[in-house]
């Protein structure tokens, strides 16, 4: 009986590690989170709009374009963080830009003597009939960058989508090649440089087109529209 009872304390023993295995609990740890995307927010000043007025017709030259004062327009990025950023420009006039004889038209024309240059591209005003009313340059005046309010800047450049960098001189956005890619530094930098703010004069100096090109017959309106991108690097 006795050695019964040891058998039977025995199995219990058994029995009772087998169940403790089979009792054994998991848990399972998660591990989250997001990835927030930089904040960048773009603003223009004068409700975005360059107006200039009313233009006699008599003063226009007859047989070359006639160039228009710059105008400039205050122009503002702010950052949730310290981002790099770079800025494209997009015609949404398509080809209305007046070029070579006055002639043909072109998205983005080029050889203007626009903002002191020679070769300066430019994007269309509309049409007059089937000829270009004209067109415009547009810049970043890189005398009166400000990056993160303390410091001045100067603008870059990048034709081949941010893979290569070098100074602006005219601080232009069109070239008629390729998409340009602007983009603020610090003179002793090599490439863009983060900002949390910036602050800038934006430049248009705009041209007409020859006189004998336009339909007199009615008033003709300047319709540039451009399209500034942000993209994050």
């Amino acid at each position: 009986m006795l050695n019964a009872v040891k058998k039977s304390a025995c199995a219990l023993a058994v029995l009772a590690t087998l169940s403790t295995a089979a009792m054994a609990e998991s848990v399972s740890l998660g591990v989250t989170g997001t990835i927030t995307p930089p904040s960048c927010k773009m603003a223009l000043g004068g409700n975005g709009t360059i107006d200039y007025g009313s233009i006699d017709y008599n003063s226009l030259k007859r047989d070359e374009f006639t160039i228009l004062d710059i105008k400039s327009i205050d122009f503002n990025i702010n950052c949730d963080t310290p981002t790099k950023v770079a800025l494209i420009a997009k015609s949404e006039r398509g080809e209305s830009a007046a070029a070579h004889d006055g002639d043909d038209l072109a998205e983005i024309s080029s050889g203007n003597a626009l903002f002191g240059g020679t070769n300066i591209g430019a994007a269309g005003l509309g049409l007059s009939g089937d000829k270009g009313v004209g067109g415009y340059g547009l810049r970043i005046d890189g005398s009166t960058v400000n990056i993160n309010g303390t410091r001045r800047g100067i603008v870059l450049s990048s034709d081949d989508n941010g893979s290569a960098w070098s100074k602006s001189t005219y601080g232009s956005f069109f070239n008629n090649t390729a998409v340009r890619y602007m983009s603020l530094s610090y003179p002793e930098a090599t490439g863009p440089v983060s900002v949390k703010t910036l602050s800038a004069n934006l430049d248009v100096q705009a041209y007409i087109n020859k006189a004998t090109k336009l339909d007199i017959s009615k008033e003709t309106a300047l319709d540039g529209m451009v399209t500034i991108e942000l993209v994050y690097l």
